[in-house]
């Protein structure tokens, strides 16, 4: 069994802390904001006990979040024991409102309202309708309403939400529009979602944001006829719930188009401009004849998704070398696993599909759990993304231009990662209480494979900060890895602890960046005289090769913002720079 590793730490100067208590306290203005904007919201709230200062600039927050549900409330789903949640919601929107109108010396311009909430009565609609006005006088810049009532279908959303002249981003969930004066000569993007508009309203709308770059319609109820003409629009997103709408978009600068559950059948679309159109994204389509339409009907198309289709073997389509990045999502079929056999080789169906993008420089296939062998060998294929795909048998890749792979999945044996000479990032995602009986072997084979990339990274779903360890000693250590780049996005564990149950699996390290939760430090290794190895905190290294294991114990861990049905950026997913725990601000001061 490997010896336990010598742990050095470094004491800490209480004069250095106290003076980092008076930097925090005479922080300017402007960096105590930027603080609060890289903070996740509920982190942020704690910075008011540092002083009445660092309270009285949260409280004139330039972003403001409304949300119920932060007082338990059920959103999604009207129910009357939710009513003294809704109360107290109520009661701190008031008070919030209040405390905002108040002169301030640290009061600034709105930068952001998001509004999300149940409108049971009079009183509460009469509130919403103060905090949109108090927004669009401080010169709102995005604005973001989820709205629903309970006495009719849709919330009757007031006409002076749509005369703003320096909104420039606008979503709107769960609300009626209609009999309305529209003037929002600087709005660049317009997102409807579940919302009511009849076919003169919309075109009233659209004619009302001349600067309009992205516009986004989906599930509305009324609208059949959508025509765009605005000569700014890039993206144009759609999803009707009418069987016999009408399309027409003119934009001479269409760059990306989104269609979601879509069929040619059901509705007539007509793109006029239809090689400037570069990104293609296609979700639950009904049918293949759908797919090949739009596919073969831009010409220049550079990135294409594919979400959702259930017979993609069915999908027959002309070479696209103009295709860079390619994604297929959800396509869990049966269709998949059909393979025939031409000799020795088995032929999976659906590469044939891949077949026809030959110039191919990225690949994503996300929740695609039913692949029984898989072999990548585009030849100018730079990334490689497999998530949640699983893999039955084996996984060949072939690319030699490969710089970047990412793989979250169970025990798939791969080959040809250890002859990939350009290969430079590796990411893996793993869970090893799913993974269990195989689990040490093949990390520590991944380990190797991939002991050549310049940089090497495992993001781990567990508890316990223990990828390997020492008891488990059948396991060979991985020579030839120097210094190790390590991330545990967890405050469990401790540096030591780290150290001693990981690192003993590769002998030849000699620096080692250690970030546990939110605190960075280095370490240096050396042997001592009996050939014991020891770890000792240094400043900043600079490492040539090196390899980051970051850790989550939440079961959202790709660390991506995530979008939630009205359109608003949901949770610690809000523009996430980083995450900063309030005990740990003086750390970076």
């Amino acid at each position: 069994m490997p010896k336990r590793r010598r742990y050095y730490r470094r004491k800490k100067n209480p004069k250095q802390q106290r003076n980092s208590v008076d930097r925090i306290s005479n922080l300017p203005i402007e960096i105590i904001r930027e603080i609060h904007f890289r903070l996740p919201r509920i982190d942020a709230v704690k910075t008011s006990i540092l002083s009445k200062k660092w309270q009285s600039i949260w409280a004139s927050h330039p972003r403001i979040f409304l949300d119920e549900i932060d007082f338990g409330a059920d959103y999604s789903r009207y129910s009357v024991a939710d009513k003294p949640k809704r109360d107290s919601f109520l009661t701190y929107l008031i008070k919030s409102l209040e405390i905002r109108q108040k002169p301030s010396e640290y009061n600034c311009d709105v930068d952001k309202l998001c509004l999300r909430m149940t409108v049971e009565n009079s009183p509460a609609e009469l509130l919403v309708n103060k905090w949109i006005s108090f927004a669009l006088e401080n010169s709102i810049k995005r604005l973001c309403l989820s709205l629903k009532t309970i006495n009719r279908d849709h919330y009757y959303l007031c006409g002076f939400a749509f005369c703003a002249h320096t909104l420039v981003h606008l979503i709107i969930s769960d609300c009626e529009i209609t009999n309305c004066s529209f003037k929002l000569p600087a709005l660049k993007v317009l997102f409807l979602f579940v919302v009511c508009i009849e076919d003169d309203d919309f075109k009233d709308l659209i004619a009302g944001c001349p600067l309009i770059e992205q516009l986004r319609i989906q599930d509305t109820k009324k609208l059949r006829t959508i025509v765009v003409s605005n000569p700014n629009l890039e993206f144009f997103g759609v999803h009707l719930l009418c069987s016999d709408g009408k399309i027409r978009v003119e934009s001479p600068n269409l760059h990306s188009i989104e269609f979601i559950s879509f069929s040619i059948d059901m509705c007539e679309v007509e793109i006029a401009s239809t090689t400037t159109v570069r990104e293609l994204t296609l979700r639950d389509a009904y049918d293949p004849e759908t797919l090949i339409h739009f596919i073969e009907k831009f010409p220049l198309l550079e990135k294409l998704i594919i979400d959702g289709y259930s017979d993609l073997c069915e999908v027959e389509i002309t070479s696209k070398p103009t295709v860079r990045s390619l994604t297929l999502c959800n396509i869990n079929d049966e269709d998949l696993t059909l393979f025939d056999w031409d000799g020795d080789d088995l032929k999976m169906t659906w590469m044939n599909f891949i077949d026809n993008f030959p110039l191919l420089e990225k690949l994503i296939i996300d929740t695609c759990s039913r692949l029984q062998k898989l072999h990548i060998s585009q030849p100018n294929l730079v990334s490689l993304v497999l998530k949640d795909s699983i893999v039955k048998w084996e996984a060949r890749i072939n690319s030699p231009k490969l710089k970047s792979f990412e793989y979250k999945g169970g025990l798939t044996d791969f080959t040809g990662i250890e002859d990939l000479q350009e290969l430079e990032f590796v990411l893996l995602y793993l869970d090893p209480l799913k993974l269990r009986d195989y689990y040490y072997s093949w990390f520590r084979d991944m380990l190797e494979s991939c002991a050549r990339s310049k940089h090497l990274s495992l993001i781990c779903d567990i508890e316990e900060v223990v990828l390997i360890p020492v008891e488990v000693t059948d396991i060979l250590p991985v020579n030839d890895i120097t210094n190790l780049e390590l991330e545990i996005i967890s405050r469990h564990g401790t540096f030591e602890g780290v150290i001693d149950d990981f690192t003993w699996i590769l002998p030849d390290l000699k620096t080692l960046s250690l970030t546990l939760g939110s605190t960075t430090k280095f370490f240096q290794f050396r042997r001592e005289e009996d050939g014991e190895l020891s770890a000792e905190e240094v400043h900043k290294p600079k490492p040539d090769k090196s390899v980051s294991i970051l850790r989550n114990n939440n079961k959202s861990f790709l660390n991506i913002p995530e979008i939630d049905e009205v359109g608003m950026i949901t949770g610690e997913g809000q523009d996430r720079i980083s995450s900063l725990p309030i005990e740990n601000i003086r750390q970076i001061l």
